[in-house]
């Protein structure tokens, strides 16, 4: 888990999850801390060489394998002082590691989807991202009221919607049209700066009757 989100920005999600299969795969031994230590830098820079930032994350890598070696008896920490005290391990994969791999929610992961995505809605007060200017103030504020129990989820919500309105315009306005609720998913769109009218009449989709035009 913590290998997979250190490699995973500036990193399409299909990059990261071939480049893991290489890892797992790797002989002797697959991937543990001690094969990444035995491993030259240049062999784990050759494995991961399809993502991003690939030259430093090795460098990465290499440390967080040799402290977890000598700090931790060769187990990732289970805690998140722990794993921010990791070289390259912020707040974002501590919180995620900590949920998938120890089944601890701690906290809301906030990535740059989150942060975006939070402070346009404004779940983070009135002003916005004039506020909550870094992840960990939005973090802090949408934790001051979004339930406990839904803390594990609103990465996973928040990071599927941003790489959906990410995508090809008219193929995000075909999928509205397509859902159980269009007016719903045009709103949304809406609230998060899109101009959905003059999209549905750039691609000749403004025969269909939403936005309260009914």
């Amino acid at each position: 888990t913590l290998v997979s989100l250190m490699l995973s920005s500036q990193t399409k999600d299909i990059t990261n999850a071939a480049t893991m299969k290489i890892l797992r795969a790797y002989e002797p031994g697959g991937l543990t801390v001690q094969t990444v230590l035995d491993m030259t830098h240049g062999t784990l820079n050759g494995m991961i060489n399809k993502v991003g930032f690939h030259n430093q994350k090795t460098i990465r890598i290499k440390q967080v394998a040799q402290m977890v070696h000598d700090e931790y008896d060769g187990k990732i920490p289970d805690t998140f002082e722990g794993l921010v005290a990791l070289p390259g391990v912020g707040p974002k994969m501590a919180i995620i590691t900590l949920r998938v791999a120890f089944n601890n929610v701690m906290g809301i992961s906030v990535d740059t989807h989150v942060h975006q995505i939070a402070n346009k809605l404004k779940w983070t007060g009135p002003k916005g991202m004039a506020e909550c200017n870094t992840p960990e103030r939005t973090r802090a504020a949408i934790e001051s009221w979004i339930p406990y129990e839904m803390w594990g989820d609103v990465n996973i919500v928040l990071v599927g919607l941003g790489q959906e309105i990410q995508t090809e315009k008219e193929k995000l306005l075909k999928k509205c049209l397509a859902c159980s609720d269009p007016d719903l998913a045009f709103t949304l769109l809406t609230r998060l700066d899109m101009d959905v009218k003059r999209g549905l009449v750039r691609f000749g989709l403004s025969r269909y009757p939403l936005l309260g035009d009914k």
